[in-house]
């Protein structure tokens, strides 16, 4: 037989604590039976236990938390009567009022953080750790086309352990080490990732030809307990781990083919990777040396080779050694692959992945694997609360510099470019035509020459004359002022009037492009800043989605260290001890924040209406005035609950109902508020002790 500890273990492990909703579903109807079996003062004393240790979770847990706020209203339905509900109404109506004092801040500064809105001044991001959200991330970043291949969006399928949607990239960019064997290339990946596709490109396909190609991966990260990545990838190599390799698929490709590709039917999660050449064509003609040895063809000249020496006769190239690193296999003379290099002698195999990042958690069996959990959940971590920093730090910056141009609109426009530091726009010359000051850059003079001279001296190392008109023209701005910085300079020396407004940035472009023709007449690296360069709401978006996977992470981790805790502890659950009695901790998410202030107030409904005598010292002037409280933004769900409430309460009783009349009588003398006018009408219809009350209050607003 069960006992209480045990029940709680088992309720607050997989009813409050369960990755799916599902198994949070079932979780709680077992919980229901498993209580049926204690008496009342035992139910009684779950209860209490229940309460006090859950309600303090249900704010970061956000619409996770459903289930077992469900639970909590089931036991108050079922077993009303012998539950002390004083101390749970108490607790629930705290939660409440705690949970609609976030949800007002969002409604009165309500904004969406993946809206596309360029303002920063105009954007929020919650930066409360809300583990419902973590996964949901992942959904709104798919909302971006280019996100997402093309091809595949009508079948994508997602892992739980998927962070980040699929991208395509090449299999390097991925990988922290590799090692190779005689026909397999072995992968340290530097994160675990969901594998969805491998695509293979053979450039200059010669000599043996592929037919099929073996993909393998492990789930799991290799560490022998060194710091160095060479040491760790060799582990892969090993016979003692060839155990752990699962067959993901088959790459088929036809004789002489350059692509191909391989779509998994379920992705899976990899941490290593491992690409074996299985099976090759036969090449025409080919004879071998002896009737056992291998058909060798010469690494450089392609040609078979016959000696039985390994010696090319027809360039000398000795066919068993390594083109790249002269690396000799003794071992496998008919090696495909180098194995210290990986060198191919049958062209170049490039592999790319359409994969997206993964969790980095895993489970964890051993001491080494759990000091390993430790080290990755302190640098997620670290990681959260740096992201969280920069984006406080950058949304702060900028609305603090709208706040303070705000408050210069009091002055007028001359004293407020002078305070920001701005030109005049414009000014009227002297044949009365308008001149723009701001359209022009200002440069210094001396510097101008300097960069000129710099630039006569590079064209006389070219071999360019300074006689013609470029030299002309270089010696009238030397010896002249600034009229003669413009397009017509450029023009002498070949440049053309370009795209750039600044004369001396054109010039030194097309002295550039005449040094490099294959430049493109811009500088690949001001492309690859232009490119890269991201405007500041971009650039919180960017942070935002990085501190919601370091979330994730840690959140995972933290899951698995948990776990190997109890397991050590010979436990189900974790002991949980009451802070404070049940302290409730508010969630400020803009998705989850009104969830989970509805399941508060259902839990508070339920409390009342099973026993009002308990339940009624909660009920206060500041509660009242909150659920008559309803804002344009207001869930519809949970604008009919707190009227609801205020009805049971108003009906059940006389000290509550005295609360509620005089809020009622005071809103419609004052501001003749809609919603008391809507629970006036319902309450008149009621039969209860002070309905006189409430029919005089509605006779005197229709008189009035």
């Amino acid at each position: 037989c069960m006992t209480i500890d045990d029940v709680n273990a088992f309720i607050c492990q997989f009813v409050l604590s369960g990755r799916s909703d599902t198994l949070r579903a079932i979780a709680s109807e077992i919980g229901i039976k498993l209580a049926l079996q204690f008496n009342p003062s035992d139910r009684n004393r779950l209860f209490k236990s229940l309460v006090d240790n859950g309600m303090r979770r249900i704010g970061s847990l956000g619409q996770n938390s459903e289930n077992y706020t469900s639970l909590l209203k089931l036991f108050i339905e079922g077993f009303g009567l012998d539950l002390d509900l004083h101390h749970a109404a108490s607790t629930f109506s705290q939660a409440f009022t705690e949970q609609m004092a976030a949800l007002n801040y969002f409604y009165e500064k309500k904004c969406d953080p993946n809206s596309d809105e360029s303002d920063i001044s105009k954007l929020d991001f919650d930066l409360s750790d809300c583990e419902h959200c973590h996964k949901e991330q992942l959904w709104t970043r798919l909302t971006k086309q280019d996100q997402v291949p093309s091809d595949d969006a009508s079948d994508i399928q997602f892992l739980s352990e998927q962070m980040r949607p699929y991208q395509r990239g090449r299999l390097e960019t991925s990988t922290a080490s590799t090692c190779f064997s005689e026909f397999s290339s072995y992968y340290q990946l530097k994160f675990r990732v969901a594998l969805s596709q491998v695509h293979i490109n053979v450039s200059d396909p010669r000599g043996r030809l592929v037919k099929t190609i073996a993909v393998y991966f492990t789930p799991r990260q290799v560490s022998n307990g060194s710091s160095s990545d060479e040491e760790n990838v060799n582990i892969l190599k090993r016979d003692s781990y060839s155990r752990f390799w699962q067959k993901c698929g088959t790459i088929n490709l036809s004789r002489g083919a350059t692509e191909a590709s391989l779509k998994l039917k379920h992705p899976v999660v990899a941490a290593n990777l491992k690409i074996t050449f299985e099976e090759f064509y036969e090449r025409n003609n080919s004879v071998r040396a002896n009737s056992d040895g291998p058909v060798l063809y010469c690494p450089r000249c392609t040609r078979q080779v016959t000696n039985a020496h390994g010696v090319c006769g027809h360039c000398g190239e000795v066919a068993f050694q390594c083109r790249k690193c002269r690396h000799i296999n003794y071992d496998r003379l008919d090696a495909f692959l180098c194995v210290e290099c990986g060198y191919c002698t049958s062209g170049a195999f490039n592999f790319e992945l359409t994969a997206g990042i993964a969790v980095n958690a895993v489970a964890i069996v051993d001491e080494e694997q759990f000091q390993t959990s430790m080290a990755l959940l302190r640098v997620a971590n670290k990681r959260k609360a740096d992201t969280t920093k920069k984006v406080t730090a950058l949304l702060s910056k900028h609305r603090k510099l709208d706040d303070d141009l705000n408050d210069l609109s009091l002055y007028g426009p001359h004293l407020r470019r002078a305070l920001t530091g701005s030109l005049p726009k414009s000014f009227v010359g002297d044949d009365k035509t308008e001149v723009s000051i701001s359209s022009k850059p200002v440069r210094s003079t001396s510097s101008s020459r300097s960069r000129l001279l710099n630039l006569a001296r590079s064209l006389r190392q070219d071999g360019d004359s300074l006689g013609g008109s470029r030299g002309d023209f270089l010696r009238q701005v030397l010896s002249g002022g600034d009229d003669y910085m413009d397009d017509a300079l450029l023009n002498a020396l070949g440049g053309g009037s370009g795209g750039s407004s600044d004369p001396l940035s054109r010039l030194v472009a097309n002295l550039q492009s005449r040094s490099n023709p294959s430049g493109g007449g811009e500088d690949a690296a001001e492309k690859g800043d232009k490119k890269a360069k991201l405007s500041p709401a971009e650039e919180c978006r960017r942070l935002y989605m990085q501190k919601r996977e370091a979330e994730r992470e840690s959140w995972e981790l933290n899951r698995r260290i948990d776990s190997w805790n109890r397991l050590n502890n010979d436990a189900l659950a974790a002991k949980v001890t009451s802070h404070g009695g049940g302290t409730y901790m508010t969630t400020d998410c803009s998705v989850c924040c009104s969830k989970v202030a509805y399941k508060n107030l259902s839990l508070l409904h339920a409390a009342l209406k099973a026993s009002i005598s308990q339940s009624e010292h909660v009920v206060s002037s500041e509660l009242v005035k909150l659920l008559l409280q309803e804002s344009a933004d207001l869930d519809p769900a949970l604008k009919d609950l707190k009227r609801q409430v205020i009805i049971t309460v108003a009906s059940k009783s006389e000290s509550a109902s005295e609360l509620v009349l005089n809020e009622l009588q005071l809103r419609l003398s004052a501001i003749q508020d809609r919603t008391s006018a809507e629970i006036l009408g319902q309450l008149v219809q009621m039969s209860f002790n002070r309905v006189e009350k409430f029919i005089e209050l509605a006779v005197s607003v229709l008189e009035s």
